[in-house]
């Protein structure tokens, strides 16, 4: 039997991870229209998209990540009972979401075997117990019941990543976060009980105009560092060599590819177990 691991490393700094959060809710509503969030409209078509793979009677569904108040109603005109967990205070306020993170799920008072599918939109990437996280999802999960969901997977950022490594900042380097990768990912569901799991990745290319642009991009969409402990803030100097290497690799139109890798899993809880 599958069981959770006790004391996880603490790899991200929940309250970081909660701030930045909260920072992404504060950017969303001063942009209005303009979205600051240019993942989130992206991951939301591509995660509803993948509701196609679900072909069995779904009513009661749990969306983990509340921040696309669009895709929240999508789901709701499908007929869906949706409950909605969220990390961040000011998207769970403003979605009526139970404000939990991803692996207290339990502790949060979401009963066990309550859903038919659980939707998870984004930060898988960034949870400290991620096999507990999964474990407890499918204990939510009724027989027969699906974890659908996506995240950013390994290859994202290659630019920027590349770039600190050949300045060989240690300010750089030092906000690098852990990424998982298909195998990884595929293996971590088997291995917390789903059946049938499954994860592929879809590239979506990006072009900058600046440096800035993208830094710009990554604190709207919640990317920037989450590690724990501190990190030192570039000096000015170390900024400006950061800002002028990236922008070096401008193509003809001025502009500088960067890479955001979509990683998708899904899997299925065990069926029931026929009574004798």
């Amino acid at each position: 039997m599958t069981t959770l691991a006790a004391a996880p490393p603490q790899i991200f700094d929940v309250r970081r991870r909660r701030l930045h959060r909260d920072r992404m809710a504060v950017m969303a509503a001063r942009a209005g229209e303009r979205a600051s969030d240019f993942l989130a409209p992206i991951m939301s078509e591509r995660l509803e998209e993948r509701l196609d793979d679900v072909q069995r009677p779904v009513k009661d569904v749990l969306l983990i990540g509340a921040q696309d108040r669009t895709l929240v109603a999508r789901l709701e005109a499908r007929g869906f009972a949706l409950t909605l967990v969220e990390h961040g205070a000011l998207f769970a306020r403003a979605a009526h979401a139970l404000h939990s993170d991803e692996d207290q799920l339990i502790a949060s008072g979401l009963s066990p075997a309550s859903f038919d599918l659980i939707l998870w939109n984004g930060g898988v990437d960034s949870v400290n117990d991620v096999p507990g996280a999964l474990i407890q999802c499918r204990t939510l999960l009724r027989p027969e019941g699906v974890l659908l969901g996506l995240c950013m997977g390994a290859g994202t950022l290659d630019t920027l990543r590349g770039v600190m490594r050949g300045l060989a900042s240690e300010q750089g380097v030092a906000r690098f976060h852990p990424q998982i990768d298909v195998r990884a990912m595929g293996d971590l569901l088997h291995r917390c009980g789903y059946q049938m799991p499954m994860a592929d990745s879809e590239p979506l290319t990006v072009r900058y105009r600046s440096f800035d642009n993208l830094v710009g991009d990554l604190r709207g969409s919640g990317l920037t560092n989450k590690l724990n402990g501190s990190v030192r803030p570039f000096t000015r100097e170390s900024a400006a060599a950061l800002r002028a290497a990236f922008e070096t690799l401008a193509d003809d139109e001025g502009r500088i590819a960067e890479q955001f890798n979509l990683l998708y899993f899904i899997g299925w809880t065990p069926p029931a177990r026929a009574s004798l």
